[in-house]
């Protein structure tokens, strides 16, 4: 998943430094810890992975408008550390500027440790593709207490569901921490199986991708701003 990441940043990079003058497109992930007072206003961002910094500038920029919703401890508001994950479509509209569509925004747990699942040597010889959805517990310091299945998947993923599972168990999850203290919570998490064969085109079995963020049953902090659809320029 880090290199996933990464590299629709180096896209982003790309597009800033390209001359072209057609409208280019593509879609991008970007996770930010973030640290909110009880009155639910950003204190301090840190972004996951290395940014352009024109693009961390504009990102930051927005982000310090929103207004969010902090944890609470028995019905009080406390500082509370979390995660913003910005699903972003960026769009080169002249030369050297970006515009960034934000499609969507969520708050919560994040990814500590991933490791990728075994590809089952019968499924990769049969070109079995597809994506498994599973659902994992986890506690208040991000280890993994269960997992199991997020819904029913067709039999013939049945090696794909147990290749994912026992690499899920070695995974650990950045929980949210409201006053200080971490937040247990049960997450979902798309894994994408793959196969491809060189020379051929790549195919897309999977609904969801590999860097999108972990989509949590309960959340601490909550995004109060509606930001879908906001527009944020970058360079120019």
């Amino acid at each position: 998943m880090t290199q996933g990441i990464r590299g629709w940043c180096a896209l982003v990079i790309l597009a800033l430094a390209t001359t072209a003058h057609a409208a280019e497109r593509t879609e991008l992930q970007v996770s930010y810890r973030l640290w909110l007072d009880a009155d639910g206003q950003v204190r301090a961002l840190a972004p996951k992975h290395e940014l352009h910094q024109a693009l961390d500038a504009a990102l930051r920029r927005s982000i310090a408008g929103w207004s969010f919703i902090p944890g609470a401890v028995d019905g009080e508001p406390q500082p509370t550390e979390s995660w913003l994950h910005l699903r972003l479509r960026a769009t080169q509209v002249e030369a050297g500027r970006l515009a960034l569509d934000l499609l969507s925004a969520e708050v919560g747990p994040g990814y500590a440790k991933t490791v990728p699942p075994r590809y089952p040597t019968s499924a990769l010889m049969q070109r079995i593709e597809g994506e498994v959805e599973l659902r994992v517990e986890i506690d208040a310091e991000g280890h993994v207490l269960a997992v199991q299945p997020a819904r029913e998947h067709p039999r013939r993923l049945r090696t794909l569901v147990a290749a994912a599972t026992e690499s899920m168990r070695h995974w650990r999850f950045e929980p949210e921490r409201v006053a200080g203290h971490g937040v247990a919570t049960t997450v979902t998490v798309p894994v994408c199986f793959r196969v491809h064969v060189e020379g051929s085109r790549p195919s897309n079995p999977c609904q969801h991708r590999n860097d999108e963020p972990p989509r949590a049953e309960r959340v601490a902090a909550q995004l109060r701003t509606p930001v879908e659809g906001v527009r944020i320029e970058v360079g120019g």
